[in-house]
């Protein structure tokens, strides 16, 4: 769920450009100011909010489909717009190149030119950047310009973006590991649902995650193995006994 409303941030990032908190984030961490996504800035943020927010960013990218009229807001280099990658990764050495690299499409247009485009590279091109010149010029010709501005669509226009439906694209991703329909259940205390949802994360204070505190890690059980959430809950012998046991009562078997 907190992936699922950090991605409704970069969403909401497309939608209100005039917003204030927009402008803020725009001005600290950069990227065009017409953008659908925030900028995935180099600086060190810390432990801040923002920057676990934009953990989220490729999740609403991978989502999203950019819809191209007049190009007025999609990216030239940096937006999923021609090919199935970005011309910034299909073309690493002509982007690094490019004094427009946070540019969209349209600045990138020139229309005084009679719509030729217009790079602005900081040298002469070699040769084997002419190369990758004209297989990007090729690629262009099949762009054709419309009318309007340009769209963003949530999982191609067959749903709305909500937090409910990026939860369940997280389902269908594979994303979520954490079986809450049958953990966050009434009916169970608190203090096992809490313990239940750290195995799933691999976040019970074993000493393989305490290592920075005890110099000696291994099994306080059997002393065989290195103590951790896998293997004191799961694979040790002691614990395979409790686990056959119980279940045994109810007639299951479990390959551990």
């Amino acid at each position: 769920m907190n992936k699922s409303l950090h991605s409704k941030w970069i969403w909401r990032y497309g939608n209100e450009q005039k917003a204030l908190w927009r402008k803020i984030v725009r001005l600290k961490f950069g990227g065009n100011e017409k953008s659908f996504f925030p900028n995935n800035s180099n600086k060190s943020v810390g432990k801040s909010l923002w920057a676990g927010i934009l953990k989220s960013r490729s999740h609403v990218e991978q989502n999203s489909a950019l819809q191209v009229n007049s190009g007025d807001i999609v990216l030239f280099w940096k937006d999923v717009w021609l090919t199935e990658q970005s011309l910034q990764a299909r073309f690493p050495n002509l982007y690094g190149l490019s004094r427009l690299q946070d540019a969209t499409i349209q600045e990138v247009l020139d229309e005084n030119a009679g719509n030729s485009w217009n790079f602005d590279f900081c040298r002469n091109l070699r040769e084997a950047e002419i190369e990758d010149i004209a297989h990007l010029l090729n690629l262009l010709d099949t762009f054709n310009r419309g009318e309007g501005r340009d769209q963003r669509l949530w999982q191609n226009d067959t749903k709305t973006f909500s937090v409910a439906e990026c939860y369940k694209s997280l389902e269908d991703d594979g994303m979520l590991v954490f079986p809450y329909k049958s953990v966050w259940n009434p009916k169970i205390p608190y203090k096992v649902i809490f313990f239940v949802w750290s195995l799933c994360y691999n976040a019970a204070p074993t000493m393989d995650l305490l290592r920075n505190s005890y110099t000696v890690n291994g099994c306080l059980l059997r002393k065989k193995s290195v103590e951790s959430n896998q293997h004191l809950f799961l694979h040790c012998d002691t614990t395979r006994e409790l686990w056959f046991y119980f279940l045994g009562a109810y007639n299951l078997q479990w390959v551990f």
